[in-house]
């Protein structure tokens, strides 16, 4: 395990989660429709207890959780995306810019669990591999609310 490097890729999961959570509470406050509001709430929720959980390992590795949000441009684009989709309130492509936004975040988990395992503890691996099937399970759910929206459409 290397220390500097576990702390590296837990901080940057730290920091997809807030920027994450920041945006669907953003969603929330955007949006009238009961349904997309229970989502982003529960996935609002989901992100603050990963959140916390990372924090804690790394608390426990002597690190320093980071409270920044500055993540790459491509998720920044995805969640401003969002943001627009909401003033128009078309649900179908809330859910789209939705999906493209935990696209980037299955992505950084993946990254962690193939790239930078070999640095993380047994407790650090089994964190991120858990939320990692958490974030899968919720890109899911999204996409599939999507597939639904657009076919209701037709």
């Amino acid at each position: 395990m290397d220390y500097e490097k576990s702390v590296e890729a837990l901080n940057t999961l730290i920091e997809i989660n807030l920027a994450r959570a920041k945006a669907y509470k953003t969603a929330y406050s955007k949006t009238e429709d009961s349904e997309l509001q229970a989502l982003f709430t529960r996935l609002h929720d989901n992100s603050e207890k990963c959140t916390a959980r990372l924090s804690s390992e790394l608390k426990q590795l002597g690190g320093t959780p980071t409270e920044a949000t500055n993540v790459s441009g491509r998720f920044h684009s995805a969640w401003m995306d969002i943001r627009a989709a909401l003033i128009g309130r078309n649900q179908n492509a809330i859910l789209q810019q939705c999906e493209y936004g935990e696209d980037i975040v299955v992505a950084a988990y993946k990254n962690v669990l193939q790239e930078q395992a070999q640095h993380l503890g047994r407790s650090q691996f089994m964190v991120v591999k858990n939320q990692s099937d958490l974030i899968r399970a919720s890109h899911e759910e999204i996409k599939t609310l999507r597939n639904m929206m657009a076919y209701e459409t037709y």
